[in-house]
C-alpha cells in the first residue's frame, strides 16, 4: 500500500482540525438551548412539561406523538422548543381527550395539566338495605346511611383566614383559592400573594404583579349549582349544568376543557374521600375515578 504524502497528511490534519473547531461551538450552542430562528437571529429555547393523569396516555406536540406516559413516570418534558404557541394533546383509549395551546417563552418551561375522564362511566349502586345471613331480614346498609349523610348535613369546607362571605356560603375553598357562583357564571379568585398564585390565573409563563386575581371560569352552569373539586385535583371543578355533572378546568386558556362526567337531569352529587356520590330521589350510587 503506497504511503500517503506529507502534503496530503497535512491537508487531512488541518481539515479535521477545522471541522473540530467549527463543530464544537455549534454543539455547545445547541446543547445550551440556543437555536437560529427563521429570521437568522440567535434565540434561547424553552420547553413544556406535561403531567398526564393516566398511564399509557399518548402525549402529542402539534399532532405528532412524542411519548407515552408510564405507570410510574407520568411526566413528559419537551425541550428545545423555540418561542411560540404549540398544541399539546393527551389521549388514551376509552378516556376523554385533552388539548391546550401552550405558549413557550425563551428560557422558560411552560406547564400542561391534563385531566382524562373515563368514558361510559357506570355508577355502582349502593343498596339502602342489606340482608342478614343469620335472620334473613333486611337491615339498614351502613354504607348507604353514611352516603346519605353527605346530602343531609351542611358541608364543612376548608375555611380561610380572610373572610369569604362576599363570595357566598356555598363557595368552594382551598387555601387562598375561592371558586364561587354568580348567577349563571362560575368565578375563581385568588386571595394570596402573586408569588404563590396558581398557574391558571397566569396566561403567560410567569405571574406578574399586574396579573388579575379573578377569573371567569364558566358561563353555562345551573343557578345554585353544587361545586366540588375533582378528586385529587384542585384545578378542576365538578358542577351541575344542563347536560349533567361536568368537570371543568379552571385554566381558561384556549381551548378550555370541559368533560361530561355523568349525564343526569335530576341527580345531586357530593365528593368524599376521593369518591363521587350521586343521589337521585332515594337512590344513591358512587363513582370511583
Amino acid at each position: 500500500m503506497p504511503h500517503m504524502s506529507l502534503r496530503r497528511r497535512r491537508l487531512y490534519f488541518y481539515s479535521f482540525c477545522l471541522i473540530f473547531f467549527v463543530l464544537i461551538p455549534v454543539l455547545v450552542f445547541y446543547a445550551n438551548g440556543y437555536r437560529i430562528t427563521k429570521d437568522w437571529k440567535v434565540a434561547e429555547t424553552g420547553g413544556i412539561y406535561v403531567y398526564a393523569s393516566e398511564s399509557n396516555a399518548d402525549v402529542s406536540l402539534n399532532g405528532v406523538l412524542m411519548q407515552k406516559s408510564g405507570i410510574f413516570q407520568r411526566g413528559t418534558f419537551l425541550d428545545g422548543l423555540t418561542e411560540g404557541k404549540y398544541e399539546i394533546s393527551v389521549s388514551k383509549a376509552d378516556f376523554s381527550s385533552w388539548k391546550k395551546d401552550i405558549e413557550v417563552k425563551e428560557g422558560f418551561v411552560a406547564e400542561g395539566h391534563p385531566f382524562l375522564i373515563p368514558l361510559n362511566i357506570e355508577p355502582v349502586v349502593i343498596p339502602e338495605f342489606s340482608t342478614s345471613t343469620a335472620t334473613s331480614t333486611k337491615i339498614k346498609n351502613p354504607d348507604y346511611a353514611d352516603a346519605l349523610l353527605l346530602f343531609q348535613k351542611p358541608l364543612v369546607k376548608k375555611t380561610l383566614a380572610t373572610t369569604t362571605l362576599p363570595y357566598g356560603e356555598d363557595a368552594l375553598r382551598n387555601g387562598n383559592l375561592v371558586v364561587f357562583e354568580t348567577g349563571t357564571q362560575l368565578e375563581a379568585v385568588w386571595l394570596g400573594d402573586t408569588n404563590s398564585m396558581p398557574y391558571f390565573f397566569c396566561h403567560a409563563v410567569l405571574c406578574g404583579t399586574d396579573t388579575i386575581a379573578t377569573s371567569t371560569i364558566y358561563t353555562n352552569i345551573l343557578p345554585k349549582s353544587h361545586l366540588e373539586f375533582l378528586p385529587r385535583r384542585t384545578d378542576v371543578v365538578l358542577l351541575e349544568t344542563k347536560e349533567g355533572i361536568e368537570a371543568v378546568e379552571l385554566d381558561t386558556t384556549f381551548p378550555q376543557n370541559a368533560v361530561l362526567v355523568y349525564p343526569t337531569k335530576t341527580a345531586d352529587f357530593r365528593v368524599s374521600n376521593g369518591v363521587i356520590y350521586l343521589k337521585d330521589s332515594a337512590n344513591i350510587s358512587k363513582i370511583n375515578l
